[in-house]
């Protein structure tokens, strides 16, 4: 994978076959600052898609179950505000979210936190486009 001269390549994810790589900002732009308003430019956003083992219905009632245990310790993204957005395709068996995290780690918790009910996960960097188009110049 290039990264943008922003960021640097840290790692990879392997989830059932299928290998995603981890970047952060680069140290070379400079270290977090000390404001979360200043930090929040350094988070990368990641799209992880996901799809649901077979039966569906089990595995997305089990996946709820999952989410209140998350919830309960304080793991969901939805309360620490790092979850943008869930989608689901029609199809209803797989959809996938928007995590905006410096955080790395939390994404290597969620993917063994659901992985019992998971039959594929990606995990993808993602830039906006004018973040793109900054990081490319």
């Amino acid at each position: 994978m290039r990264c943008p001269k922003r960021y640097r390549l840290i790692g990879s994810i392997e989830v059932q076959g299928y290998t995603g790589n981890l970047v952060e900002p680069s140290s070379e732009v400079g270290s977090y600052t000390s404001t979360k308003k200043e930090r929040e430019n350094d988070k990368l956003k990641y799209v992880i898609w996901a799809k649901y083992k077979d039966p569906v219905e089990e595995s997305l009632k089990k996946a709820m179950e999952i989410e209140k245990e998350r919830q309960k310790r304080g793991e969901s993204w939805s309360q620490t505000g790092e979850m943008i957005e869930q989608y689901m395709f029609l199809e209803g068996n797989n959809g996938f979210s928007i995590v905006d995290t410096e955080d790395v780690s939390s994404i290597f918790k969620w993917t063994k936190a659901y992985g019992t009910v998971l039959k594929k996960v990606k995990v993808l960097p993602v830039l906006t486009r004018k973040e793109w188009e900054e990081a490319t110049k």
